[in-house]
């Protein structure tokens, strides 16, 4: 069942959701797939090496990075990726064990490319991707000093516990009550697809606007 609402959620998401800045860079968010892991890995290899230990909780080589995004499960995650001018700068991942209704969030965004609010929207997609396709919670592991991650959890209302060196964060993504989650070949369509021609810019529910000063 995941895979197949997760098919559908991304069939919407794949042609991607443009956000305009005030001074120019094309800031584009959408889906990725196994297709995209060749960019998925050049991202997390460009992560500096503190932001990067932050990302896996340890000290990671380019080519333990480069094996995590070729053993990446495709088909049990839902990521999204914010592209640059087309270059890949920001990925979530929302991780799901075969049979499971809960997930594992992660987020990296390039150093270059942080406090643009770019991690925010990267949560919000998921959050609302996760909700989409039925699942009930999403958990966000970080260790204490990771103040950036310690914050996108408070923004989804993530409740924290402290145990075993890490913080965990766990979002409850049970649907309100007037809504149902998505399924094959039905549901609402969500915000996940390209605004028509004119229509302005998109913004992830609940996120800030892009702060464009930060990709100079």
């Amino acid at each position: 069942m995941f895979v197949t609402s997760r098919n559908s959620l991304f069939r919407r998401s794949l042609s991607g959701l443009v956000f305009r800045t005030e001074d120019g860079p094309r800031v584009e968010l959408r889906g990725l797939t196994e297709y995209d892991a060749k960019e998925h890995a050049g991202h997390l290899k460009r992560l500096s090496p503190q932001d990067r230990r932050l990302r896996f909780h340890s000290m990671m080589s380019d080519n333990a990075v480069a094996l995590y995004s070729r053993r990446m499960d495709w088909q049990h995650a839902l990521a999204f990726g914010i592209f640059i001018d087309g270059t890949l700068r920001g990925v979530g991942e929302l991780l799901v064990a075969d049979g499971s209704d809960d997930g594992e969030i992660s987020v990296s965004v390039e150093h270059r490319f942080q406090k643009a609010g770019l991690g925010r929207v990267l949560v919000s997609a998921l959050v609302l991707a996760g909700r989409r396709i039925g699942l009930k919670t999403a958990h966000m592991y970080f260790v204490p000093g990771n103040e950036r991650m310690r914050a996108l959890s408070r923004a989804v209302g993530a409740k924290p516990t402290f145990a075993g060196g890490v913080v965990e964060s766990v979002i409850d993504l049970e649907p309100p009550a007037d809504r149902t989650p998505l399924r094959s070949g039905g549901g609402r369509r969500g915000w996940l697809k390209k605004p028509a021609a004119g229509s302005g810019s998109g913004r992830a529910p609940g996120s800030k606007p892009l702060n464009s000063r930060h990709f100079a």
